[in-house]
């Protein structure tokens, strides 16, 4: 069958409520798609992903646009994430095969100061990733858990009138 992958990403979040507030959602949205055969979902901690399930005849890129109409009126009703929900590559109907998960003694990793949490999570994006992505036959790596650095810029409305700057500007 000729499926698409709906992955979605809610840091912090428990399984029950990426269930109840992202993956439900999604898979009530995918209903009555023309072609759909079936539709599965997996709720993790942080982690929604929802298969849909297409009949063989239709055409993958068909399928992806209806998905992502639908994904696309669908998003407003979802609590905020940091990347909104998006499709996964196409890939056959294996869809994932290999899940792995990183982890290290914290007592004998010198970690630069960054929690531990932190830093297997840069390790595996800038590290471990690029390298799963060289192997053939693999579409596509998903990193999942983990927190990820933010830079957070704060404005002194104050400072920025002494020199002359508008919030455009910055």
């Amino acid at each position: 069958p000729v499926m698409v992958p709906v992955f979605a990403e809610g840091h912090g979040m428990a399984p029950e409520e990426m269930e109840r507030l992202v993956t439900y959602p999604i898979e009530s949205a995918m209903n009555g798609l023309p072609g759909v055969q079936q539709i599965k979902s997996t709720s993790a901690f942080g982690m929604s992903v929802v298969y849909v399930y297409f009949e063989d005849d239709v055409d993958i890129y068909f399928a992806r646009r209806l998905v992502s109409e639908r994904l696309g009126g669908v998003i407003g009703q979802l609590p905020h994430m940091d990347e909104p929900p998006a499709l996964g590559p196409i890939s056959t109907g294996l869809g994932q095969v290999f899940i792995y998960y990183l982890s290290a003694d914290p007592e004998r990793v010198d970690t630069g100061g960054k929690e531990l949490d932190v830093w297997l999570r840069e390790l595996n994006d800038w590290v471990v990733k690029f390298q799963l992505q060289t192997v053939p036959g693999v579409t596509d790596v998903l990193s999942m858990g983990g927190h990820v650095l933010q830079y957070q810029i704060h404005l002194n409305p104050n400072q920025l009138r002494q020199y002359g700057l508008t919030l455009d500007a910055v």
